[in-house]
């Protein structure tokens, strides 16, 4: 149901219809069918619509530091079928390794991740 409350709501943006007469009819549509609840996850799945769209014609390589090896960054991208040349972003978040995202696609291969699962695996 609220796949359908998303679309409805990308598709009266795309008409070009006002936002804020959009969002204010899709309040009161909510309260009549008591699906108020459902406001925020619509909000969110509109809002990462638009995310991904404006963000998708480039793609993104996060890297943990500079000496990450061109070989990897290739083979990352070409799991993701991309040619174009990426950004190149450091993420000092990163231990190790990178993230590529492309689209809605994306490739971990950073070593935060494969810590990450290796400590949950051996948590539970």
């Amino acid at each position: 149901m609220k796949d359908h409350y998303i679309k409805a709501v990308i598709q009266l943006l795309k008409d070009g219809l006002e936002p804020k007469a959009v969002f204010r009819d899709l309040v009161r549509v909510l309260e009549a069918r008591h699906h108020q609840k459902l406001l925020p996850a619509i909000l969110a799945g509109v809002a990462k619509v638009y995310a991904s769209a404006r963000g998708s014609d480039q793609p993104k390589v996060k890297v943990a530091n500079a000496t990450v090896s061109k070989k990897d960054i290739t083979a990352a991208l070409k799991l993701l079928n991309v040619e174009k040349d990426p950004i190149i972003i450091e993420d000092d978040t990163l231990i190790g390794g990178l993230t590529a995202t492309y689209q809605d696609k994306m490739v971990d291969t950073s070593y935060k991740t494969a810590l990450t699962r290796l400590y949950r695996s051996i948590k539970h």
